[in-house]
């Protein structure tokens, strides 16, 4: 293998300094990927380069405001949700995206249980026990067997 000339490696250091793919100094300066980037590894250690690739739609500020909106009950779900960021913040993204996003921030999906509600009857039953056990002492509740509905034999 040849050495590569001093002019060579000062241009290939030029070049990925301003940020060029290592295929484009290639093509460029007609030397091989591989060597180009034994080059930027050897000589550009440390130096932070632009990120490749596309940029994300969803900042982090964006998806704070929509655990929020979902946390709060404001939004139901990731379409509405979508749709709302969508007036709100002028982003267009799939409800996909969002749901990942939600995924990212710790939040899971599942189905709310539906509770039955209570009625007068239930009420006047539950405001009759705690007045008639208001007065009651801690020792008074430790002689009270909570069985939750088990059979102790």
């Amino acid at each position: 293998m040849r050495p590569l000339p001093e002019s060579s490696r000062l241009n290939v250091i030029c070049l990925v300094k301003q940020g060029i793919s290592t295929r484009e100094i290639e093509k460029k300066l007609g030397i091989s990927h591989s060597t180009v980037n034994r080059i930027s590894q050897k000589f550009c250690k440390g130096e932070k380069f632009p990120k490749s690739g596309r940029r994300p739609l969803l900042t982090a500020k964006t998806k704070r405001f929509m655990v929020r909106l979902i946390t709060t009950g404001k939004v139901k779900n990731a379409v509405t949700l979508t749709q709302c960021i969508k007036e709100c913040e002028n982003i267009s993204v799939s409800p996909n995206t969002t749901r990942h996003a939600l995924k990212e921030a710790g939040l899971r999906s599942f189905e709310k249980t539906k509770k039955p509600k209570l009625s007068k009857r239930h009420i006047k039953q539950r405001l009759d026990f705690a007045s008639k056990h208001r007065d009651w002492t801690v020792d008074d509740w430790k002689k009270v067997i909570w069985s939750d509905e088990t059979k102790i034999c």
